[in-house]
């Protein structure tokens, strides 16, 4: 099927048009996606097919679900007035749908979480007294800050023995908390593997200073009264003398977890390179890069369970306070929805009654918590289990999904290109239908080939260097364990340029190079590339 035909197919046009298919749309930057999402909504209305209150759009940002209502609006009235034109069959059911397609329910994802959970308290997890806070950060950092100085024993260790501030650990706090209710993992302080590894932090530790000893002998005098004093009262022992005491141990594996690549040095108007240059202590900086590289590794173990066991211990307390509260963050509405829809029978049947056909753009950024919902929300009571949301079926019909797997960013928010790829298997085994779209609406012809050029798959014609002619099958098997198997990057789909655009219409901006240092470069070449990009979009020389 051509691609003209496909994009038919999707939007619905035509005199027969078959809305009781899943589908799952791969579409590039400028393929039109959302342009296709509307036109199909719009089409799926007009045929009577579904009504405004059956339909769920779900967008990625605020900013985004304006713009779809506006787009609708728009296009709902420009529909009209061409039936009316034309005295169409049409006009009365477009006159009903321009009042009443404010019912549809278009938002982000935590809008829609909020609005079946305040539908139904009673079977919210939060329920009736549900409060959403906006600033979870700040509420969530407030915690912290009081528990901190409530409890000083609390984070002692990750303190005094590992040198983290309060802000590194509140900075931490946070981040888990970010996590949802993902487990933090770690082995416990006391535990038989954790007491394992401190007994080979002492070992190495000595080895390590045995190392650094040997080599400050070879170096000139001035290079010892160049380091720092913590550095220099740990090499001033003896080995036997060392391993006794456990604050000499701690201090020497504190610094080189803190100070890995760089050995501590105590005069702040030189740098290594100036103390440690050829002929004055040349190795010294080799001796703590590589022959501490294991004590480094075991520190960073000790301390990742030093942090966590008070971390995990605040999480759960934290959890708890705003479960009295019946406080919930925008993650929390995600989890708590999903909670209600797995585990409430009456509620799930009332919401897969209520939302009949659920759209969602940049399905790319979805997370696992999102993709449980999804398939819960849409799968009727006989295909329906609660343990695997990967082995549900939506009913056909109910799931219009876009996205862009060379697009997902969103990893640090815990959206995850693998789940992305358990829904693509899902419809690959049955749910629906794969559609990928290869049209380019935005960019000439010119950056389309670019791009082509240096993201596709290596030309496999080309000659190895010695002369010899490559294999193709293991050149696309080098390229795939490059790409990781799809796991974290997504291979590139070739765009067709379908911009009206004059690609003769070309500008050119000043844009003169940097001199300087990189420090230079990295405070200032930022701000040059934000002044080319709106010289650029403003249309005036730079």
């Amino acid at each position: 099927m051509s691609e003209d035909k496909l994009r038919e197919e999707l939007m619905g046009e035509g005199p027969n048009p078959d809305f009781k298919i899943n589908y799952l749309i791969e579409a590039g930057a400028g393929a039109g996606k959302t342009y296709t999402m509307v036109h199909r909504i719009l089409h799926q209305l007009v045929s009577g097919d579904r009504e405004p209150q059956d339909i769920v759009a779900i967008t990625f940002t605020e900013k985004a679900t304006q713009e779809m209502v506006e787009r609708l609006d728009k296009l709902l009235r420009k529909e009209l007035e061409e039936a009316k034109k034309q005295n169409l069959p049409t006009v009365r059911r477009l006159e009903q749908l321009v009042k009443e397609a404010g019912r549809m329910q278009v938002s982000t994802i935590h809008s829609f979480c909020q609005t079946m959970l305040e539908t139904m308290p009673f079977a919210s997890p939060l329920g009736i007294e549900m409060k959403v806070e906006e600033k979870e950060g700040a509420v969530a950092r407030e915690f912290f800050r009081r528990r901190y100085h409530e409890d000083d024993s609390l984070f002692a260790q990750a303190r005094n023995r590992m040198g983290f501030y309060r802000d590194d650990l509140e900075d931490y706090f946070c981040e888990r908390c970010k996590n949802r209710e993902a487990e933090l993992v770690f082995e416990p302080v006391g535990s038989a593997k954790y007491q394992t590894w401190e007994g080979m932090l002492k070992t190495f530790a000595g080895e390590f200073l045995e190392a650094l000893q040997e080599e400050l002998k070879k170096a000139d005098s001035g290079v010892k009264e160049n380091l720092s004093e913590e550095l220099q009262s740990v090499l001033t022992m003896s080995k036997t003398a060392f391993l006794q005491d456990q604050n000499a141990v701690n201090t020497l594996a504190r610094l080189r977890l803190l100070k890995a690549g760089k050995i501590p040095v105590g005069i702040r108007d030189k740098t290594e390179a100036d103390i440690f240059r050829a002929g004055d202590g040349a190795n010294m900086q080799k001796v703590w890069t590589e022959n501490g590289a294991v004590l480094q590794d075991l520190t960073a173990k000790v301390a990742h369970s030093i942090v966590s066991q008070p971390t995990r211990q605040l999480l759960e307390e934290y959890r708890e306070e705003k479960r009295k509260k019946h406080m919930a963050g925008f993650n929390d509405l995600l989890l708590r929805t999903r909670d209600m829809l797995r585990d409430n029978a009456q509620a799930r049947a009332y919401f897969h009654e209520r939302y009949k056909v659920l759209y969602v753009d940049e399905m790319q950024d979805t997370d696992a918590i999102q993709a449980e919902m999804l398939f819960f929300l849409t799968t009727d009571e006989a295909h329906f289990d609660p343990r695997d949301w990967k082995k549900c079926k939506p009913v056909p019909g109910s799931l219009f999904l876009v996205g862009d797997p060379k697009q997902a960013i969103y990893r640090f928010r815990g959206a995850d290109i693998d789940i992305y790829n358990d829904v693509l298997r899902c419809f690959e085994n049955g749910v629906g239908k794969v559609c990928k779209l290869k049209y380019n609406y935005r960019s000439v012809e010119g950056i389309c080939k670019l791009s082509k050029a240096v993201f596709e798959e290596p030309d496999l014609t080309i000659p190895a260097k010695n002369g010899k002619t490559k294999d193709p099958e293991k050149e696309r098997e080098k390229h795939f364990e490059w790409l990781n198997g799809g796991k974290y990057q997504a291979e590139y789909t070739d765009m067709e340029a379908k911009s009206k655009a004059n690609p003769a219409k070309g500008r050119v901006v000043s844009y003169e190079p940097l001199g300087g240092t990189t420090e230079d470069y990295r405070l200032n070449d930022p701000k040059q590339v934000a002044a080319f990009i709106e010289a650029m979009i403003r249309q005036k020389p730079v």
